[in-house]
């Protein structure tokens, strides 16, 4: 077969289904699959895009969904009773007070009653003597514990590591 045939086969199993492409390199000499995965290899680097330059001057709002106070307000509040489960009670209260968060509720459900009025009158005694510079500070450092989402693997990348799987995994090779 032709190189460009091997591309073309390699272009069609990346839309299949992972079993049927599995199944149907099964069924291909253990030559052809290397070369079906050589000639993907090489069609993607020759026909790469590059990379769209960013503008310096983004949107404040598009950035700003990507900020650690951001990232804690957009936390299922499963992943916060986590975070916050290593907090100091005056950590957790100035947090608290310092906004309103989607999770707030869901989070308080989860507590006893004593443990919620004892967190509101921290927070009550607290709020007077605490500036909001450290406030923000304390709101900044907990909210940084929460890590921004792993960036997906390009479909290009999943489809290739598929292929090699699928390549290991073959009889042959045992």
């Amino acid at each position: 077969m032709s190189q460009n045939a091997y591309t073309r086969i390699a272009l069609r199993l990346r839309d299949l289904s992972p079993g049927d492409r599995e199944w149907l390199l099964a069924h291909l000499a253990p030559q052809d699959c290397r070369r079906v995965s050589d000639a993907l290899r090489e069609h993607r680097e020759q026909h790469a895009q590059p990379a769209p330059i960013e503008s310096p001057s983004k949107p404040a709002s598009e950035g700003a969904q990507d900020t650690p106070v951001a990232r804690l307000a957009a936390a299922p509040a499963a992943r916060v009773k986590a975070l916050l489960g290593e907090q100091p009670d005056w950590a957790i209260a100035l947090l608290l007070s310092a906004d309103s968060w989607p999770w707030a509720e869901a989070f308080l459900d989860d507590l006893v009653p004593e443990r919620i009025r004892a967190l509101r009158a921290l927070a009550s005694e607290l709020a007077p003597r605490v500036k909001p510079r450290f406030r923000q500070a304390v709101v900044h450092t907990i909210a940084s514990r929460i890590q921004p989402p792993a960036p997906a693997l390009p479909a290009t990348r999943a489809f290739d590591a598929a292929l090699e799987r699928a390549l290991d995994d073959l009889p042959w090779r045992a």
